[in-house]
C-alpha cells in the first residue's frame, strides 16, 4: 500500500482519537506539531468534523517525494527546448563556465521549530527546484515550468562562496534574478543560502543539493485530500547565516 495513503488513514483515524473532549465535541479545530504513532504532524486542520488538511514529516528515508521534485515531465522539457532555441537566436552559442564543483540540482529548505525541512506542496506542480549547468541557470516559474537565463560568469569568490551573474536576454526573464551568490553553510550537507540580485532588495532561500536531500527530514502537504493552502514555516535569519560564512 502506498505510504502516502497508509499516513493519511493514520491522520483520519488520530483524529477520533483525540484525546480532548473539548475537541471531539467541536467540528472545526486546528492541531498543531502533534505527534502520532512515532509520525509529527504539524498541521491538521477538521472542518465539519472531516479531515480538511494534514501537514506531516514522512519517516520513511525511501518516500518518493524526496525525489519527485526533480523528475522533468514532458511540459516541463517542452518549455526548456523552447526557451533554449529563444536564447540561442539571441546568443548563438551559449558560454561554457567553470561550475566549481557546485551540483546541478537543488531544492528548497525551510525552517520549524529551529530544524531544517524539505517540503513537499500541495500544489504538486510546483517544483521550487533551480538547476544549474555550465551554461545556464533554470528556475521554476511557480509551478507554470522551467525557465533558462543564460550563465554570464561564475566566480569563486572562496571555497564557501560563489557569484554567478545572469545574462537577462528574454522579456520573459525581466523578473529573473540578474545575479546570485551562493553561500555554503553546511559542507556535510552542502546546504546553501542563495542570495538573489534584482533591481529590488536582495531575496534570499535556503537550498540543498539533490545528492544530500535524504540526510533532511521532509515535510509532506497532503495531496489525497485536494489541493489546500501552503503550509508556513518559520522565517530564517538569512543574513545571520551568511554573516557565519568564512569570506577567505
Amino acid at each position: 500500500m502506498n505510504r502516502y495513503y497508509i499516513i493519511f488513514i493514520l491522520a483520519v483515524l488520530a483524529v477520533g482519537a483525540c484525546k480532548s473532549p473539548q475537541k471531539k465535541s467541536r467540528k472545526n479545530y486546528v492541531d498543531s506539531n502533534v505527534v502520532i504513532n512515532d509520525t509529527l504532524f504539524l498541521r491538521r486542520e477538521i472542518r465539519d468534523s472531516v479531515l480538511y488538511q494534514t501537514v506531516y514529516v514522512d519517516p520513511n528515508k525511501n518516500s518518493p517525494a524526496y525525489l519527485s521534485a526533480f523528475i522533468y515531465n514532458s511540459l516541463d522539457s517542452s518549455d526548456i527546448k523552447r526557451y533554449l532555441t529563444a536564447i540561442n537566436k539571441k546568443s548563438p552559442k551559449l558560454k561554457k563556465f567553470n561550475t566549481y564543483g557546485l551540483s546541478t540540482n537543488w531544492r528548497p529548505v525551510y525552517q520549524y521549530k529551529s530544524k531544517y525541512y524539505l517540503y513537499d506542496p500541495s500544489d504538486g506542480g510546483v517544483k521550487a527546484v533551480n538547476v544549474l549547468t555550465d551554461s545556464v541557470m533554470m528556475f521554476d516559474i511557480f509551478g507554470d515550468g522551467y525557465l533558462p537565463i543564460a550563465l554570464q560568469s561564475v566566480t569563486k569568490v572562496s571555497d564557501h562562496i560563489f557569484n554567478i551573474k545572469l545574462l537577462h536576454q528574454l522579456d520573459e526573464q525581466a523578473s529573473l534574478p540578474k545575479e546570485l551568490n551562493i553561500y555554503i553553510i553546511d559542507h556535510k550537507t552542502n546546504m546553501t543560502v542563495w542570495e538573489f540580485k534584482t533591481d529590488g532588495e536582495p531575496k534570499y532561500q535556503l537550498m540543498v543539493p539533490k545528492e544530500h536531500v535524504k540526510e533532511l527530514p521532509i515535510a509532506i502537504n497532503a495531496h489525497y485530500v485536494g489541493m489546500r493552502e501552503e503550509y508556513d514555516f518559520e522565517k530564517i535569519d538569512f543574513k545571520k547565516l551568511i554573516a557565519g560564512v568564512d569570506p577567505k
